[in-house]
Formats: C-alpha cells, sequence, structure tokens
C-alpha cells in the first residue's frame, strides 16, 4: 500500500509545481513596457504682423499669433513618422509661405520648419521645352502644378511670400521623358523683364528642357 501512497504524493508534488511556474510566467507576460519617445515639431516665424495665421501639419491645427517669432505643434511626432506643415489659413492682409516644411521624424526634435510672412506675394513660374507627351507634375514643397502637353510655360497655382524660399521639383516625370529643372531654388522677388519694364510680381527663368529617355 505505501509504494501507492508515495506515487500519487509525488503527483500532486508536480502537478503544484506546474501550476506555480504557470503563474510565474503569466506575471512576467502581462508586464507593461516603456511608451515609445515623441518628438516635438516647430520652426521660426518672420514678418508675421497680423492674426489669423493658422498652420497645419495633417489633421493638427495650431494658430500662431501676430508678432511670433517661433511656433510649435508640441512633442507630437514618434521616429519614423512623416509630418508635413502647410499654411491652414493665411493671416489679414499677408500672405505666409513654409520652407522646409515636409519630413519623416527622426529622434530628435524638429525644429528647422520655416515660415515666412510678407505684405507682398509673388508668383512662381517658368518656362518649358521639348515637352511632348503628357504626365509631367512640378512641384514646390506641398503645391503642385500639371503641365500639359506643347506648354511653353508654367505658374504654380499659390503665390510664394517675399523673401520666402521656393524650390521647384520634378514630382512626376511625363510618358517616355525625363525632364530637369534648371535655376529651381531661390528667394521670392520682384524679377525684371526687361530693363525698362517696371517689377514685375512673378518669378521667372525656370526652364525645364527635354533629356533623352532612358
Amino acid at each position: 500500500m505505501h509504494p501507492i501512497q508515495i506515487h500519487q504524493s509525488r503527483r500532486r508534488a508536480l502537478i503544484t509545481c506546474t501550476i506555480t511556474l504557470l503563474g510565474l510566467m503569466t506575471a512576467c507576460s502581462g508586464g507593461s513596457s516603456a511608451p515609445a519617445p515623441t518628438y516635438a515639431l516647430g520652426g521660426t516665424v518672420s514678418g508675421l504682423s497680423a492674426s489669423g495665421l493658422v498652420l497645419a501639419n495633417k489633421a493638427q491645427m495650431l494658430t500662431v499669433s501676430s508678432g511670433a517669432g517661433n511656433f510649435s505643434f508640441g512633442s507630437i511626432l514618434s521616429s519614423g513618422t512623416a509630418y508635413a506643415v502647410t499654411v491652414q489659413t493665411q493671416p489679414a492682409g499677408e500672405m505666409c509661405s513654409v520652407s522646409a516644411g515636409a519630413g519623416t521624424a527622426g529622434t530628435a526634435n524638429i525644429a528647422n520648419v520655416v515660415v515666412a510672412c510678407a505684405q507682398q506675394a509673388f508668383g512662381l513660374g517658368g518656362t518649358v521645352s521639348g515637352l511632348t507627351t503628357s504626365g509631367l507634375v512640378l512641384a514646390d514643397g506641398d503645391q503642385t502644378v500639371s503641365v500639359d502637353v506643347g506648354a511653353t510655360t508654367f505658374a504654380f497655382p499659390v503665390p510664394v511670400a517675399k523673401g520666402s524660399g521656393y524650390a521647384v521639383t520634378v514630382k512626376t516625370q511625363p510618358a517616355g521623358l525625363a525632364c530637369a529643372v534648371s535655376k529651381s531654388t531661390g528667394m521670392a522677388r520682384p524679377v525684371r523683364r526687361h530693363a525698362s519694364s517696371t517689377e514685375m510680381p512673378s518669378i521667372l527663368g525656370r526652364p525645364i528642357s527635354r533629356m533623352t529617355a532612358s
């Protein structure tokens, strides 16, 4: 009889140990990890002398006060998150433009977005040559313009504030062609068409030349 009693006692001990181990495993796996760090999104503001400016980063809105020299959306970005700062609402009587407003967050705060405001704004456009197929799309920051087949000029729909930087790039190449932009960057300012003409509110001389398709 004793051997049977010993055998049953060992089985109870083994079962008890198994339950205890499972309980420990459950306790370990139920722990919470530390939240991922977040980083601030902001930059500088210049020339803002009126109220009403509202900046946007996707669905997040930020009102910027008159006379502000900087802005911040707060710590809203995780590493690897894309951001795109745009002007949602222009201030009264002024035009503001954003440069360096788009990118992807790394492991540091974003503080290099530049918002330039002025009471003057200039159209951004230029000349086109060799465009014999459709599909060309140009970009300046977050705004884009589609260029028709055979076009000899282009113009972006939103003016650029005086003193603000611009950078025209090819967002989409036309079918079977490769287009390149020259004189693509600069600061918004009046440009004379001719020595005898008055300064016009436009930016000219941004040729897009045809290259051999690869």
